[in-house]
């Protein structure tokens, strides 16, 4: 058999509501690049975080520090560590996920 034909009622527990919850072609998707690996999906306050910081490293031009820590609402020395980079580096996603998304 082939994952081809494999429909979400073939499914069990998590892997069906996982299916179920993202379609089956993008479960199907997962299967063929993650399968096997335990998989980490982030919090909607991480993914927000990584947006603002990257915002934060866009906006600023040298001389406008300042005004990024009035218009984010945080503090010079967090802001300071945001643009040199040392505040929470996302992480990088293995190889495994190019090699298979070519498949």
């Amino acid at each position: 058999m082939e994952l081809r034909h494999i429909t979400v009622s073939d499914l069990k527990g998590e892997q069906r509501d996982l299916a179920e919850t993202v379609g089956l072609e993008t479960y199907l998707k997962l299967v063929r690049i993650f399968g096997g690996c335990n998989l980490y999906i982030y919090k909607a306050d991480t993914i927000l975080r990584i947006a603002r910081d990257t915002e934060i490293r866009r906006r600023y031009n040298g001389r406008n520090l300042h005004e990024l820590v009035a218009a984010f609402g945080m503090s010079e020395r967090a802001v300071r560590k945001i643009l040199s980079g040392r505040a929470y580096p996302a992480r990088r996603v293995k190889q495994r996920r190019r090699a298979a998304s070519s498949s």
